[in-house]
């Protein structure tokens, strides 16, 4: 069931008189039961326009106090810090839930992080370092080595192609045995 533009006006405005559900079911022509369903859903137009116009009065009846109190009314100065220390409460759940999340949040982090290390998807960052360096020296010492190993090969050779040619064959071995070593590290 859906409320027509006409019906939603209607009920913006007994909402803000503080008429109850059934009452306003009952002026709009509607069933309470159903009148009860949409106002439920946040998202629906029946629950905006019910909400705006309880909270409009509300915030003319509030300003109104405010009035009162600041022109030295004590009934009125009571209500107002009232109606302030549970906006005030509201805002520290807020705040706290928030925390509570975040705090939450991060001890899932940690605890993802200790399994990942524990299982070995997650490497210590020093010993990442010394397996790189340890990489790089053996690959360094192979590439090094290359030059006195080919060296005599090389001695009267006059063409730059053969040169060329032993050097690629040589590099390409070297890498070949260093892609073959399993545990470099």
């Amino acid at each position: 069931m859906k409320l027509n533009k006409e019906q939603l006006e209607n009920l913006e405005k007994l909402a803000g008189l503080q008429f109850s559900i059934k009452e306003i079911a009952i002026t709009l022509g509607v069933k309470s039961a159903d009148l009860k369903k949409m106002i439920a859903v946040e998202s629906s137009r029946a629950y905006i326009r019910y909400e705006r116009g309880r909270i409009q009065v509300e915030a003319e009846v509030r300003k109104a106090i405010q009035q009162m109190a600041k022109q030295g009314s004590t009934p009125a100065q009571k209500q107002m810090m009232e109606i302030i220390l549970r906006n005030k409460e509201e805002l520290a759940d807020l705040s706290s839930n928030k925390s509570r999340a975040s705090k939450d949040k991060m001890e899932a982090q940690l605890k993802e992080l200790e399994y990942k290390q524990k299982s070995g998807q997650l490497l210590d960052r020093d010993q990442v370092i010394l397996a790189g360096q340890a990489v790089i020296a053996v690959v360094k010492k192979k590439l090094t080595s290359i030059p006195s190993k080919i060296a005599p090969q090389l001695v009267g050779e006059g063409s730059i192609r053969k040169i060329k040619a032993l050097l690629d064959k040589e590099i390409r071995e070297s890498i070949k045995e260093l892609t073959r070593m399993k545990n470099i590290v």
